[in-house]
């Protein structure tokens, strides 16, 4: 299984969420105004990505890393993917003080019922099936599949007891790793 970078995260919801005038308005609205169109150093003028890019981190959807990069070929964390996902369908929760960055965006999938229980941590990398799989249980409001909530996020798994198998003693569930 093949996991989501950055750029085909943005990639693919521009598709669904933005049409083709909103993102060429995008582009010409930075090369009119002078500024670097290439909001991020490693976001080439010329890339496939440059303009789903461009309108969702002008709409505040995404944001760069505090360097000011996006890589946009790194993989996206479910943490990651929960944040865009909450401020795309505005189904973020109210934050407290303490709280950490991502802890209200997962309780907000979590009340729409849109964590697949194939992801073990808030770090792990989304695969393509686990961001389709959100996306369409998102869009569709189909939540009758059993849903991950942010409790079950927070203790560390430990290395699995055999060579071929994951364990994941929280969920009570082994998964074969392929």
């Amino acid at each position: 299984e093949e996991y989501v970078s950055r750029a085909e995260l943005v990639t693919i919801l521009t598709n669904v969420f933005f049409d083709e005038k909103e993102k060429n308005e995008c582009l010409e609205k930075y090369n009119r105004s002078g500024h670097s169109l290439y909001l991020f150093p490693d976001v080439p003028a010329d890339s496939w990505f440059t303009a789903p890019v461009c309108v969702t981190s002008d709409d505040g959807v995404i944001k760069g890393y505090p360097d000011g990069y996006f890589r946009p070929h790194q993989r996206v964390s479910f943490a990651e993917a929960a944040k865009i996902f909450a401020k795309l369908f505005d189904i973020e929760q109210s934050k407290s003080k303490n709280e950490k960055w991502y802890e209200s965006a997962v309780r907000g999938l979590e009340k729409q019922g849109a964590i697949p229980r194939s992801i073990f941590a808030l770090d792990s990398p989304v695969t393509r099936a686990e961001f389709v799989e959100i996306l369409y249980r998102l869009l569709e409001e189909k939540n009758e599949k059993p849903s991950l909530a942010l409790a079950d996020f927070s203790q560390h798994y430990s290395a699995p007891p055999c060579s071929d198998c994951l364990v994941i003693p929280k969920l009570d569930i082994e998964v074969p790793i392929i």
